[in-house]
């Protein structure tokens, strides 16, 4: 018998439904804390916030003959998978904050498989007369047949990942046409499988220091 993977075949069927407007349940209501303690550090001249926030609510069902990737003998696999979340957008004349949060609720014919997976992000930056402060946070909770594939192609086997990025920035103006870019990019993922696997959890940390003028980018610190 060969080692190489038998061709996955799969089906995929989705609805995603989305709404706009005022939100008056939990996650207005969360929302709505979050702005104030938001304005609570900001000048009084910039409190001026326009905000939106949008619920969505993504169905999908799916088929697959050979949920995990296997050589060996193994079964088709239906699944149906809910997914609500919300976008959340804020803005001033000073700053920006944006973010979503989701959870996908997924079961499957099998329920070995059965997961509750979600992500959750934020995009933030704060403009000053010459300095701009950002910040970018991600958390996801997913499987390998999701994450892996997504980011080189391959994916190895299932394996439910978790995958947590945080990147502050720093940008100072030097002049009208120059400015001094600082950066920290730090990356942690953990598998909750990896026996009969090469994965293992790993973290990344990556500073970078440079100059940009014009168009021109200088790098100074890889």
């Amino acid at each position: 018998m060969s080692s190489c993977l038998r061709p996955m075949r799969s089906l995929v069927f989705g609805y995603r439904c989305r709404s706009q407007g005022t939100v008056r349940h939990r996650s207005g209501h969360f929302a709505i804390l979050l702005l104030i303690a938001i304005g609570a550090f900001v000048p009084e001249a910039a409190r001026a916030i326009e905000w939106s926030l949008e619920p969505y609510v993504t169905a999908r069902t799916i088929y697959n003959d050979n949920f995990t990737l296997t050589t060996g003998p193994h079964s088709d696999v239906w699944g149906i998978l809910l997914a609500p979340g919300v976008k959340l957008n804020a803005e001033s004349e000073i700053f920006k904050v944006t973010g979503e949060a989701d959870v996908s609720v997924n079961r499957y014919s099998d329920s070995q498989f059965n997961t509750t997976e979600g992500a959750l992000s934020l995009h933030s930056d704060y403009r000053a007369e010459r300095n701009t402060y950002g910040l970018n946070f991600h958390l996801i909770r997913d499987n390998t047949l999701v994450g892996e594939l997504a980011t080189t192609g391959v994916a190895q086997a299932y394996s439910p990942r978790t995958e947590l990025l945080i990147n502050p920035s720093w940008t100072r103006a030097l002049t009208e046409s120059t400015r001094l870019n600082l950066n920290y990019g730090y990356t942690q993922v953990n598998y909750g499988e990896t026996s009969g696997t090469s994965l293992i959890d790993f973290s990344t940390q990556r500073p970078v220091l440079d100059t940009v003028v014009g168009h021109t980018q200088n790098t100074a610190m890889p």
